[in-house]
């Protein structure tokens, strides 16, 4: 198993990159060193673009220039990256696709989005190019698509560990209302969170928005809401404070808590209310954390808990490549492939790896530990467990599987 690089393997390959920048050479500028193609379709416009595309391209931008150069296989390689706006719908899936292999002949695709994710994968398929896609349902991978992978959002996993936590310590909670678009993403939300309330015994109703990229007018969705007398809630950050307005004394929970996106956050009222599971930012992640320090005096901006998780694709892919010994996509894939399906290996966020057979019958599905915080106070959050990745999909499986 790989371990992630060190600190100071980090500023040994950032320096490699300056000089070898400077000294001209080869392909990427630098003699011996192989270039791969990452392409991206991500939402780089509109309000989805302003929050996840753009910082989550510059987040990519800079996890690759300090990974630098690495060695697969003993040999050099750097990934070169492509972006491309799929506007986090079917048609920019397309789109983006179509010009990221068309056009730009990558490697190797992700893809922002369920719909774009799902409308990218066709031509992946026939070029026999590994979509990494995200928001997609575990139900959705299949060996019909054996090329698709999922490394973020994928939602099956991040919320047994906090349904798991309220079925034995608040057994008294009951019903639970659900907000979110009515897309195929929304839906790859709430399905799971389905599944888990009929796992155990909870009622629970959605609540469906026109997937706009707009922000919405709060207040009548929040009267819906409230009509229903919930317990649980899961619904935007942005609607809480109408929420409470309201009266609602129940809990909320997701998978990030942006302090940037509420201004003055009600401390008091969040405090003990607000649960986060999945890949929350404030996971007891070292490496994490510390990236995102790093981009924050970079560009003088937060890297939200979304974009955050974003370069776990680029993380996670290349540890499997240099677990697999090869990166040559065009004569290895099947061993690429099969490694990622059987390998466990550390990134930033912990141990990662592809599971999901059970759910699926193929796998493909990117899991990491599992974290569940409780909002304690300002800027405070409570780890109440942390479950490990094997854990995390045992869980996630004993669900599946009844």
């Amino acid at each position: 198993m790989k371990k992630w690089l060190s600190v100071a393997a980090v500023v040994v390959l950032c320096l490699s990159l300056v000089i070898g920048a400077a000294c001209g050479g080869g392909k990427t500028g630098e003699e011996g060193v192989k270039e791969l193609k990452f392409g991206f379709g991500m939402a780089l416009s509109g309000v989805l673009g302003a929050y996840a595309g753009l910082p989550a391209r510059d987040a990519l931008n800079m996890a690759n220039e300090e990974m630098g150069v690495f060695e697969v296989g003993g040999q050099k390689y750097r990934w070169k990256l492509f972006f491309e706006d799929n506007k986090f719908n079917s048609a920019g899936g397309v789109a983006s696709a179509t010009k990221l292999i068309f056009e730009d002949h990558v490697d190797f695709m992700f893809q922002l989005g369920a719909d774009a994710t799902m409308a990218a994968y066709p031509y992946c398929h026939e070029r026999k190019v590994i979509l990494d896609g995200s928001g997609l349902p575990a139900t959705m991978l299949g060996p019909d698509k054996p090329y698709l992978f999922q490394t973020n959002g994928t939602w099956d996993y991040y919320w047994p560990n906090f349904f798991d936590w309220v079925s034995r310590e608040h057994p008294e909670l009951h019903k639970v209302v659900c907000v979110s678009s009515d897309d195929l993403m929304g839906h790859g939300v709430l399905d799971p969170i389905n599944k888990n309330c009929d796992y155990y015994g909870l009622d629970y109703t959605n609540i469906w928005i026109p997937p706009t990229g707009i922000t919405p007018e709060w207040y009548p969705i929040v009267t819906k809401v409230m009509s229903h007398d919930p317990d649980i809630v899961f619904i935007p950050q942005l609607a809480y404070d109408a929420m409470w307005e309201m009266g609602y004394k129940g809990i909320f929970f997701d998978t990030n808590f942006e302090e940037e996106l509420w201004g003055e956050p009600n401390w008091d009222k969040a405090a003990g209310h607000v649960y986060l599971t999945g890949l929350a930012a404030q996971g007891p992640w070292p490496e994490v954390k510390a990236f995102r320090e790093r981009y924050k005096e970079r560009y003088g901006l937060t890297l939200m808990t979304y974009a955050a998780g974003i370069p776990m694709s680029l993380w996670a892919w290349t540890a499997i490549l240099q677990e697999a010994g090869t990166a040559d996509f065009e004569n290895d894939l099947d061993k690429i492939m099969e490694t990622a399906e059987t390998a466990v290996v550390d990134c930033p966020y912990g141990q990662f790896m592809y599971t999901g057979e059970v759910i699926n019958g193929i796998g493909h599905c990117g899991t990491v530990e599992s974290t569940l915080n409780v909002v304690s106070g300002p800027r405070q959050y409570e780890l109440i467990r942390l479950l490990t990745v094997e854990e995390n999909a045992a869980m996630t499986h004993k669900i599946y599987s009844r």
